[in-house]
Parts: structure tokens; C-alpha cells; sequence
């Protein structure tokens, strides 16, 4: 399920697949009375929120961040949530100023490396909100396309390469707008394309 065509983790299956059952677990934690039914619950929403923050994406750990805030101001008592509030605002920082020694810790417990994440490597970094290199792809008429194409690939431009590829690139682009992954606008008399 969460394995792309090279039999690999892909991120972004993992990241929104597991956010929705961590959700799931985690309002068990604050719904049922029972102590190892909440127990259990909080094992399995620990251990969805680590696969998540070592194999996920960006947006699902936005997911995590809303979905707890409103389980939080749902069950827990207003007269706890201003507390509650000030202990996850220093445990965050806390957490950020030893992000490294903490991660080495909870992978040692856990037994992976969860220095090799994308989301440690970007936390890390102070890069969450990196782009990833593809706001420059956003919005790219047609030939600035094919023009970085042939250059990327150190691909000689003649008459029959930009028939060919063109229309590749021009069919591939059309599945992507049907599929609703791409957007087709035009401004100043151009054809851009925007990923949506």
C-alpha cells in the first residue's frame, strides 16, 4: 500500500495514509475510560506519529498538529489548556534546541535512524517550509519546460527532437491537468501551468 513501483516507502503515501489512523488512535486516548484500552491507544498513536515524522511528509505532520489542537480543546478542560498550552510551547522549544541528541535517542530506542528522515533533515535545517526546488517549476510557460528539459538532459534542440518531445511533454501535461494535478491558466497572452 504504502510502496511505490521500486518496492520503496514513498512519502507521501505514508505521511497522509498514517495521518488519518493516528487521528483515529489518538481520540481513543481521550475518549474511552477504560486505562488499557487508553494505554493501547497511546502506544499505537506514538508509534503512528514516529513512522510519520521518520517516513511521512510535511502535511501530514500539519494534519497531526491541527488534529491534536482540536482533540485537545475538545476533551481537555479550558482551565487545563492554558497549562497544557505553556508545557507543549517549551517542550517544542526544548525539543528544537536538542533535536539531534533526541531523534539519536528515540531512533536508538526504536532501532532505525531517524536522522535519515526528510522531515528530521528539513526540522533540522530550519527549512520546513522549503519549496522542495519546485516553486520555480510552478508556473512555467510550455517552452521554459521543454527549454530545461533539453538543457537538463544535454539534449541537442532541432526540428524533429521539439516535435517529439514536445508533444510528449504536451500529452504528459494534459493527463496532469484531467488528473487535476496541475492547473492551466493564461496571463499575459501565456500558457502557464500551476501545480495545484
Amino acid at each position: 500500500m504504502f510502496l511505490n513501483e521500486d518496492g520503496l516507502l514513498h512519502y507521501m503515501t505514508v505521511g497522509y495514509g498514517c495521518a488519518s489512523w493516528w487521528v483515529i488512535w489518538t481520540q481513543g486516548i481521550f475518549y474511552y475510560k477504560n486505562k488499557l484500552i487508553k494505554l493501547s491507544c497511546l502506544l499505537v498513536s506514538l508509534y503512528f506519529a514516529i513512522f510519520i515524522l521518520n517516513y511521512g511528509n510535511r502535511g501530514a505532520l500539519v494534519v497531526i498538529v491541527v488534529a491534536l489542537a482540536v482533540l485537545m480543546m475538545v476533551y481537555i478542560p479550558l482551565k487545563y489548556l492554558v497549562l497544557l498550552g505553556v508545557v507543549i510551547l517549551l517542550a517544542t522549544s526544548a525539543a528544537f534546541l536538542f533535536l539531534q541528541p533526541l531523534m539519536e535517542l528515540a531512533g536508538d530506542l526504536l532501532g532505525f535512524d531517524l536522522t535519515l528522515s526528510r522531515n528530521f533533515r528539513l526540522l533540522s535545517n530550519g527549512l520546513l517550509g522549503y519549496d522542495s526546488g519546485r516553486l520555480p517549476i510552478y508556473r512555467v510557460c510550455f517552452e521554459a519546460i521543454l527549454q530545461r528539459l533539453f538543457t537538463d538532459y544535454g539534449l541537442t534542440m532541432n526540428f524533429e527532437q521539439y516535435v517529439l518531445v514536445g508533444s510528449t511533454v504536451r500529452s504528459y501535461l494534459a493527463w496532469l491537468k484531467d488528473s487535476g494535478k496541475v492547473n492551466a491558466l493564461f496571463e499575459n497572452n501565456m500558457l502557464l501551468w500551476q501545480r495545484i
